[in-house]
């Protein structure tokens, strides 16, 4: 039936292979028996892919479309540069590199532009990042350096001044952000994505005595939720 068609273009549309082929099965008897026209299938149709949409989306994380991203453990740090550091005398800064645990990213993703839902949720939230929507301040789209065995994310260095935190602008990406509820929001790059490795990444300071903006932000989180751009 020309129905049935529809149903599974627009299942397999908007929803992962399983989800589309549970969906197709709850619904292919009920519009055998009720329904008779497109209307009333089609209206029926849509507010069950907002439930399913809505349902994949109500735990706390990061999701590109229905999938929600796992992240890379931030595994140690190295310092670059020590050379040119200690014969510049400190003017030619050493660079201060997080390492990303895996060679590659496990989510692979072919858009240029892909857009990310944030959700946070309450004090049980897991991680804990995601316990306060105010840490969405912190959150960072950055490329990563790729290495033989590892990734590399820039966010120091160390010079006469001493400890710089910042990330390196070279490698941060600018984002179009819009908050859809108190506790979400929508992030899409403003700018295509070139071929690579990048995360997504919340970038608090390490807390420090002498500094009193540093004492009420949040414990750092040791993980970069990545991904892939083929």
């Amino acid at each position: 039936m020309i129905v049935h068609r529809i149903l599974l273009f627009l299942l397999n549309k908007y929803l992962t292979a399983t989800q589309a082929a549970k969906t197709f099965d709850f619904l292919y008897f009920p519009i055998n028996l009720i329904f008779h026209n497109y209307e009333n299938f089609l209206c029926t149709l849509f507010v069950v892919l907002f439930t399913f949409n809505a349902w994949g989306q109500e735990t706390p994380g990061i999701y590109y479309k229905d999938l929600k991203l796992g992240y890379s453990r931030i595994s140690g740090q190295k310092l670059g540069n020590l050379a040119g550091a200690y014969f510049s005398l400190g003017l030619s800064g050493a660079k201060r590199d997080l390492i990303i645990e895996g060679k590659m990213a496990e989510l692979i993703i072919t858009e240029k532009r892909p857009s990310f839902t944030v959700v946070f949720g309450d004090s049980t939230a897991i991680p804990a990042i995601f316990q306060d929507p105010t840490n969405f301040d912190y959150l960072v789209l950055v490329e990563l350096k790729k290495g033989k065995h590892e990734r590399k994310l820039q966010t120091g260095s160390y010079g006469l001044t001493g400890v710089e935190s910042n990330l390196s602008g070279k490698y941060l990406r600018s984002l179009k952000v819009e908050q859809i509820s108190q506790s979400a929001f929508v992030i899409t790059p403003k700018e295509d994505l070139k071929k690579g490795e990048y995360g997504i990444y919340f970038n608090i300071p390490e807390p420090k005595d002498d500094d009193e903006s540093t004492k009420n932000a949040p414990k750092p989180f040791r993980g970069v939720f990545d991904f892939s751009i083929l």
